[in-house]
């Protein structure tokens, strides 16, 4: 079969009479369609194990199982119960014949001898159905695989955003591992010498298991952050979520005097999300903070609660946003940074994780009077307390 040419669809005929199979098959082959042929019930029913059919002809009369009880049985099975049954009878008491055969399901009762051209007209109208409805299967065939490959590639560039932050998050953390390790290698130093009392030996160790210690929690908080998690929802803590940002910008915190102030205590605020994602969000919209405020300046996360939604605050006392801007800073690649210092995909992939939530992401800022960015979360599955800590 060409991509363009029409796929066929099978119409079953059964007759326990080799004429009446044979005059079927005369008036229905113009249709195109795949004819099979069955001599009796048990046969229909075989050729309905194997493959769909469109309609099904079945006449009345045929011993062993008659048309009635073919129908039932074809009724009872769950892959065939819908099919379209045109009964076929030569019986004279017609009125209780069609009482009978619509009780079981049929959708038409024609007598014999039947006029071809009407015949071929009903049959014609569910072969349309069935072909109707193939394409209806395929299409959605076509849509779930489509569906896939978004939620796949979309899951790509979380994953890609995130390793960007990380990425800028490099020389911090790479600051924050040297450092330790410094002092690790001068206490091993001293150690090796032999010369140190007891007291100063403990106090080595006591140095060295406290530097490990250090070393141990930023490679921990930044493999919590950048490993790849299932995208499933569960009940996450907000205030986590931030946490585990906190450890990962603290050195870019560090270098530009700024200070985080997180108003949400744990359990303040709790929704159905993806923890890594909503981590994910709060930290790209905290490395845009960190790089738009201004020494010994404070960026405050807070919490708030609207009718159906909570919202997660970020307020930064930044040099603003102009108007213009505004309109286009959750664009792909949209970027005011220098080379090096973002990827412009941040505020799109947060717009996204959140739209994912059921939420939505609000931007509110002027120049000269720093920016305030809102996650709104749905309330269903949600909670906030009422009451704030500041840590």
């Amino acid at each position: 079969m060409s991509e363009h040419e029409e796929p066929q669809v099978s119409i079953l005929l059964v007759d326990d009479q080799p004429m009446g199979l044979a005059l079927l098959e005369d008036t229905l082959k113009g249709l195109g369609q795949k004819l099979v042929k069955a001599q009796s019930g048990r046969e229909a029913l075989r050729h309905l194990l194997r493959e769909e059919f469109a309609v099904i002809l079945l006449d009345v009369v045929m011993p062993e199982i008659d048309g009635f009880e073919t129908a039932r049985l074809i009724r009872e099975r769950k892959s065939s119960a819908n099919v379209p049954i045109i009964f076929l009878t030569a019986l004279s008491d017609v009125e209780v014949q069609q009482f009978r055969a619509y009780s079981i399901g049929a959708v038409d009762y024609v007598s014999k001898p039947a006029h071809p051209d009407i015949l071929r007209s009903k049959v014609s109208v569910f072969v349309e159905l069935a072909k109707k409805t193939q394409a209806l299967r395929k299409t959605n065939e076509q849509l779930r695989e489509a569906n896939r490959q978004v939620v796949e590639q979309q899951l790509r560039v979380l994953q890609s955003e995130k390793l960007a932050s990380v990425g800028l998050l490099a020389a911090g953390v790479a600051h924050e591992i040297n450092n330790p390790l410094m002092g690790v290698q001068n206490c091993v130093a001293l150690l090796r010498e032999g010369r140190a009392s007891p007291e100063r030996r403990e106090a080595y160790f006591d140095a060295i298991s406290t530097a490990l210690g250090q070393i141990g929690s930023t490679v921990q908080s930044l493999l919590r952050y950048a490993r790849e998690q299932p995208a499933e929802f569960t009940t996450v803590d907000v205030a986590a979520c931030v946490s585990t940002c906190l450890p990962l910008i603290a050195p870019v915190m560090r270098t530009r005097s700024v200070e985080v102030v997180q108003r949400i205590a744990p359990g303040e605020v709790v929704v159905k999300g993806n923890g890594s994602q909503l981590s994910q969000a709060a930290m790209n919209v905290l490395l845009n903070a960190v790089q738009a405020s201004p020494p010994g300046s404070q960026i405050a996360i807070s919490s708030l609660t609207e009718p159906g939604r909570v919202g997660v605050r970020f307020e930064d006392k930044g040099s603003g946003i102009s108007e213009e801007e505004l309109q286009k800073v959750c664009d792909p690649f949209y970027t005011t940074k220098s080379e090096g210092e973002g990827t412009g995909l941040g505020l799109a992939v947060t717009q996204g994780i959140l739209h994912a939530h059921g939420g939505e992401l609000s931007i509110a800022s002027k120049q000269g009077a720093g920016t305030v960015v809102t996650f709104w979360l749905p309330l269903e599955g949600a909670r906030a307390l009422p009451k704030s800590a500041v840590f």
